[in-house]
């Protein structure tokens, strides 16, 4: 801040704490009624119940088995399934790690997390906005936008959405790195790439392409004056990105090597922003509604941000330069162009058009516009940094003027990458979005399966342009009438009035019975729980997981492995056909869990309580607790052609050798050799050949290494001639002797 030299090093931390306590109180309005009941409410039950686990499982492994961290306990037998979906890891270990030491409660750790992250996510904007542009009462615009805006509002089911808090001040260091070229700013700017990277993608990626794009646009207003150390630094700087991002990168890469997990441009389609998304209050809003873009969430900004930005941008007009020189007529120019297409993108939203007509057989599209509008306004940065370098010892940091050109292309940016693939207006399709065209070359967008998730950062910098336009009314009025310039935050605040909200009461210490008596089952094995194949059902499983600590074959996050889908459709004709031979092949796999009172359809309900009075073949009844029943697998012998067993790396490091008894079918029907050959294959490769006959005869089978880490291992027996099949039972895995 200005007066920063002048205040000791404690009075300004309790200033910024003082700030960073206004917003808690605010975002605590906001959501209200959580902050009074903290422990036992949630924003829906789907998606909170799976961030609720996120956080949970990373608090409880990131520093007690960070090796065991991306191990988790879903979608068994697979490994690395945490790498499904965001990491958490900076919030785990702040807050709910030491919220859960405390209580136990990981509902009370979810809602806190979110509660203290949304508000440094206010604090971070007004803090670099303050810093930015000398205003105070300019970075609460910022603040107050990135905190409890309708996108906010929206969207707070999604724990995950709420943790963007190093985004403003990266870019924040990054200008001063570029200003004053201290290596310690270049740090910095690296540090808190990797916290946001280690927390979110939908956040880390976005930050680092904002500090690419905004890298280049200072290149284009400062060219001169890059010396070689400068270049050195940054090459240094990304190398130590790299180097703290490669364990946390790492199984992300692996899950993509083994079974191919990415985002393809049909599945951010189908979750993009509308161009009406920045015209939605959303369905929470309690004084009015503008548009129905049809997408959820809306993130209109306010009319206060939109009035403050249009202020910002209208203030370009007014260049102190040489009115007769060639750049400033240049820029003249672009100026005109720019204000003319911004005039023709307006009149396609208000029309809900996809192109203008312009002459016979001439057409501009709102495609076209937005972009040509990008073309220009970087022409115009590369202009008005060749003016400056003509100029005599231009000022390293940039002016207020550059930095309303930068996020002005900035804001329209990101707007449009909101939008995705293919634009729509209020679900009409009008044309191929810059996502397309950035997605081939942009290779960190293959993580993004919803583009509307990106709302934050045009909001964020348009608000941040609005600071801009708040802080140049602030310099023109008189000091006695500059007070009145608080209104404005205060009239952002009403504009985003949505509270209170609605949450549903989740009773952690009121376990379900069946969840309590897994608890108590010892040994590492693996359940199977139906109903499945619906995010509201599993989403509860996973929760409950946090309970028992077993492993689950089912699971739910942005990516279902096709294993998984197989467990499913043999559970859909369960028992029938080869159902319960196919599950067999999972290993451990101890109980599965019918729970009757969630199935959907009265007849499904039906036919699975049937199970209770006929139990299927190879299955007992264990237990059963009202409507939800527990089947255990039998250890029987079986009688197959082509044997299989399917686990987990993790399992198979500590338990290296597979133990089985086989034998030959002995059947007076049965006519060929009284022995056969057999092929042990493990992961597709052949571990050895062995000959059986109607004697049984034990085996142990070393499990060679190396092991997938991503996707299961599949240990097969397969006669070499057909015709005969053979019997196998007792199949454990053990330690080495």
């Amino acid at each position: 801040m200005p007066d920063s030299e002048t205040v000791s090093l404690p009075v300004r931390i309790l200033r910024q704490a003082i700030v960073y306590g206004l917003f808690f109180l605010l975002v605590c309005a906001f959501t209200y009624p959580l902050i009074l009941h903290p422990g036992s409410m949630l924003r829906g039950l789907n998606d909170p119940y799976l961030f609720t686990w996120i956080l949970n499982w990373a608090a409880s492994h990131v520093v007690a088995d960070p090796a065991g961290l991306f191990d988790a306990n879903i979608f068994y037998p697979y490994g690395s399934t945490f790498a499904y979906s965001e990491p958490l890891l900076v919030p785990a270990l702040l807050t709910a790690a030491p919220i859960l030491s405390l209580t136990g409660n990981p509902v009370l750790a979810h809602n806190l997390t979110l509660l203290l992250f949304q508000a440094l996510c206010g604090w971070a904007a007004w803090f670099a906005t303050s810093r930015l542009t000398g205003s105070r009462t300019a970075g609460w615009i910022a603040g107050i936008a990135f905190a409890v805006s309708p996108f906010r509002t929206g969207y707070y089911n999604y724990l995950n959405v709420h943790m963007q808090f190093a985004i403003p001040l990266a870019l924040l260091s990054l200008a001063l790195y570029l200003e004053k070229r201290s290596a310690a700013y270049l740090a910095a700017t690296v540090i808190l790439l990797w916290l946001q990277m280690i927390t979110i993608f939908y956040g880390g990626v976005p930050l680092g392409m904002l500090l690419a794009l905004f890298f280049g646009g200072f290149l284009l207003l400062r060219p001169a004056g890059w010396p070689l150390r400068t270049w050195g630094q940054l090459l240094a700087g990304g190398i130590m990105l790299l180097l703290l991002l490669a364990p946390v990168l790492l199984p992300y890469f692996q899950v993509f090597r083994e079974l191919g997990l990415e985002r393809s441009l049909k599945d951010v389609n189908r979750y993009s922003a509308d161009w009406y998304s920045f015209f939605d209050t959303g369905r929470d809003h309690n004084f009015y509604q503008l548009a129905d873009s049809g997408r959820y969430p809306g993130f209109f900004p306010g009319f206060t941000v939109y009035f403050l930005a249009a202020v910002a941008l209208l203030s370009l007009w007014r260049n102190p330069g040489n009115r007769t020189s060639i750049p400033f007529l240049a820029q003249r120019l672009i100026g005109g162009m720019i204000t003319l297409l911004c005039g023709v993108v307006a009149l396609l939203l208000i029309r809900r058009e996809a192109a203008l007509s312009l002459a016979t057989g001439l057409s501009i599209s709102i495609g076209q516009a937005s972009v040509a509008i990008l073309f220009l306004g970087t022409v115009a940065l590369a202009l008005r940094g060749l003016s400056l370098h003509q100029a005599d010892h231009p000022a390293p940091g940039l002016a207020r003027r550059e930095w309303v050109m930068l996020l002005g292309l900035l804001s329209l940016f990101f707007a449009l990458l909101t939008l995705g693939p293919v634009m729509h207006i209020q679900g009409k399709p009008v044309g191929t979005g810059i996502y397309t065209w950035l997605y081939h070359v942009f290779l960190p967008l293959h993580t993004i399966r919803l583009s509307i998730r990106l709302g934050y950062m045009p909001v964020l910098l348009l608000a941040m342009l609005a600071a801009y336009g708040l802080a140049m009314l602030q310099q023109r009025l008189s000091r006695r009438l500059r007070p009145l310039l608080w209104l404005l935050p205060l009239l952002l605040l009403f504009e985003y009035s949505s509270f209170p909200l609605h949450y549903q009461r989740v009773h952690w210490n009121a376990t379900p019975p069946v969840y309590q008596w897994l608890t108590r089952q010892k040994g590492d094995f693996a359940i199977l729980e139906w109903p499945s194949n619906n995010e509201g059902i599993d989403s509860r499983y996973v929760f409950w997981s946090l309970r028992h600590h077993k492993q689950e074959v089912t699971g739910v996050s942005g990516f279902f492995p096709p294993f998984t889908r197989q467990v499913v459709r043999d559970m859909i004709r369960f028992p029938g056909g080869d159902s319960i031979t196919h599950l067999r092949r999972i290993y451990p796999l101890r109980y599965l869990i019918v729970h009757g009172d969630l199935f959907f359809r009265p007849e499904h309900r039906r036919l699975a309580l049937g199970w209770a009075d006929n139990i299927p073949a190879g299955m007992t009844l264990v237990r059963r607790f009202g409507d939800t029943m527990v089947f255990a697998f039998q250890d029987l012998p079986e009688t197959v052609s082509r044997w299989e067993r399917t686990f987990s790396s993790s399992l198979v490091r500590k338990r290296p050798v597979a133990v089985m008894t086989v034998a030959l079918e002995d059947s007076d029907s049965m006519s060929g050799p009284a022995d056969i050959r057999l092929d042990i294959s493990f992961n597709g490769r052949s571990v050895r050949q062995v000959t059986v006959d109607t004697s049984p005869r034990c085996f142990r089978i070393p499990l060679p290494e190396p092991y997938p880490a991503a996707d299961r291992n599949i240990l097969r027996l397969v006669p070499l001639k057909e015709g005969r099949r053979i019997l196998v039972s007792g199949f454990r895995l053990e330690r080495h002797p």
